[in-house]
């Protein structure tokens, strides 16, 4: 189709071909020209054709002025959160606000304290506090047990390896280096396998038991795994080593008290100035100015100059010599004789000294004192066939006293002290009897105390043959074969593979015995030359027969 739009009075229109024409005009006549033919004149108006198709968009026109602004539409709906923009620069400080009501007092800190001293909490409820001394009085270390088994408060460990940043420890005891070198302290608690806990290795630890100790003992790492010894009576020695674990300052049997300050002390060749080296049997120390070191040496390459012994040469000074010439036909082995005056000063230095090979009388205190424990402080032996005593003790006339005879048998009138706070035998001199006497009422005479777990008798009385007729056995029966009263008017025996109990008949009856206690008796018959078993009980009961008329 094609559109036509004219202004003026006439418009032709000339198409070649047949084509659908759209006239609009404001003129009141159109004239159109189809081909070559001429237009008729104009018809009437015809009805209105049918809505033509959609022409092809044009290009867009210049864009017109704005128009007048509408009016403001309703606020549409909420859109979607855009993203976050970048963060604006820090606004100017605002003027400062009015201060606000004081809010309630807080915990704050403990009241009190002095200079140096520190807060301590008291518990483990919030901000209980309180203020202490700056020091303390226990140092302790984190440990584990690897003992294999439960190791009690108290017990005193070593340090037997290491796990990780855990310290192991194991129950020390003073019999091998291994186990004692590296004791640390006492366990603060009990600890059981695998667990961890403290062990204290400075300071006070209470809740032991110190019960057999003195305040101011010290305290000694004992050969029983974990324990320790008390005193200086029971200090190790060699070859045991010697731990010092501390001092005792509370004496219990539950709350005692041990300040710790644990010594592992050093072996001889553990000194920074002794260097031993393949050690053997006599070795002495001998010290080397050389290296500044005590070494040890064999006695063969120890030499001891006339001049390294103090006043020697000035004694042998004018002495004799015992060299002896080599023409002598002995070779130099001929005796020399040198008189007391030859040698400076053994004439005074023997004056009033006794002579040992001869019988002596000393006045005044002698002691013996003995060269080492385990040496004897005098000994006394006897020649071959010997006769005499060995010892004697008299008084001031001679009178022999006490004596130790040939066959080392001691003879004494009295054994043990008679004073009266003292029990002590005697020798009877009639008859050659040993007594026991009783220091005083209050003391026992004698008394037999068995070993713990005691299974042989405590006593015996023996015939000359040395066999049994009698006995106290462990757990203090009496066993005899008879047991008489005073004037054999009733034994208790043995006879005919049973026991039997034999009375002697009274001929009186028996006073009252008293409450809760009964006698047994025999009396004469009803019958003549009968008898009759009564009993008697009580403070006031009378006879009671038992069986009358028996046959005798």
């Amino acid at each position: 189709m094609t559109e036509v739009v004219a202004s003026g009075e006439h418009v032709d229109i000339v198409v070649s071909a047949p084509t659908v024409i759209d006239i609009v005009a404001s003129a009141p006549v159109v004239d159109v020209f189809v081909g070559a033919s001429v237009a008729g004149p104009v018809g009437p108006q015809g009805p209105q054709g049918e809505q033509g198709i959609q022409g092809v968009k044009g290009d867009t026109g210049a864009t017109g002025a704005t128009g007048a602004t509408g009016a403001t539409g309703p606020q549409g709906p909420q859109g979607e959160q855009g993203v976050k923009g970048d963060k604006g620069d820090t606004g100017d400080t605002g003027p400062k606000g009015d201060t606000g009501a004081t809010g309630p007092a807080g915990p704050g800190v403990a009241v009190g304290g002095s200079a140096g001293q520190i807060l301590a909490k008291v518990d483990a409820t919030n901000y209980n506090t309180e203020w202490i001394d700056n020091f303390t009085s226990q140092v302790k270390h984190l440990v584990k047990n690897s003992s294999g088994s439960t190791m009690p408060k108290g017990s005193v460990v070593y340090i037997s390896g290491a796990s990780g940043t855990n310290m192991l420890v194991t129950l020390a005891d003073a019999d091998s280096d291994a186990t004692s070198a590296t004791t640390i302290g006492f366990l603060e608690s009990q600890l059981i396998n695998n667990a961890s806990g403290f062990v204290v290795t400075e300071g006070l630890l209470s809740g032991l038991d110190t019960s057999t100790a003195t305040v101011g003992d010290p305290v000694w790492l004992s050969s029983t795994p974990g324990q320790v010894l008390f005193g200086l009576a029971n200090k190790p020695v060699a070859p045991v080593h010697l731990v010092y674990l501390g001092t005792v300052t509370r004496v219990s049997a539950t709350v005692g008290e041990i300040f710790i300050a644990v010594n592992n002390g050093w072996e001889l060749d553990e000194l920074h100035n002794v260097a031993i080296a393949s050690i053997a049997n006599g070795d002495l120390l001998k010290y080397d100015s050389g290296t500044s070191l005590w070494k040890n040496a064999a006695q063969s390459t120890l030499t001891v100059a006339q001049s390294q012994v103090t006043g020697l040469t000035t004694a042998l000074a004018g002495k004799a010599s015992t060299t002896h010439a080599s023409t002598h036909a002995s070779g130099g082995s001929d005796e020399v004789t040198l008189a007391q005056s030859q040698i400076t000063g053994l004439v005074s230095a023997l004056a009033g000294k006794a002579a040992l090979t001869a019988t002596q009388t000393f006045t005044g205190t002698q002691t013996l004192i003995p060269s080492a424990i385990g040496s004897q402080a005098l000994i006394v032996k006897l020649l071959s066939g010997q006769t005499q005593n060995a010892v004697e003790i008299q008084n001031s006339s001679s009178t022999i006293l006490s004596t130790i005879d040939k066959n080392g048998s001691v003879s004494a009138p009295y054994f043990g002290s008679t004073t009266a706070s003292r029990s002590y035998m005697q020798t009877n001199g009639d008859t050659g009897s040993l007594q026991i006497f009783a220091g005083s009422a209050a003391l026992k005479a004698l008394t037999v105390r068995g070993a713990a777990a005691q299974s042989a008798t405590l006593q015996q009385w023996q015939d000359s043959a040395g066999g049994m007729l009698s006995q106290v056995d462990a757990n203090g029966y009496i066993r005899a074969v008879r047991v008489y009263s005073y004037n054999q008017w009733t034994w208790l025996g043995e006879q005919n593979s049973g026991g039997q109990v034999t009375f002697t008949k009274q001929t009186a009856a028996a006073t009252n015995p008293g409450a809760g206690t009964a006698r047994l008796y025999f009396r004469d018959g009803t019958n003549a030359g009968t008898l009759k078993l009564v009993v008697r009980a009580g403070a006031a009961g009378a006879e009671t027969t038992i069986l009358d008329n028996i046959p005798q």
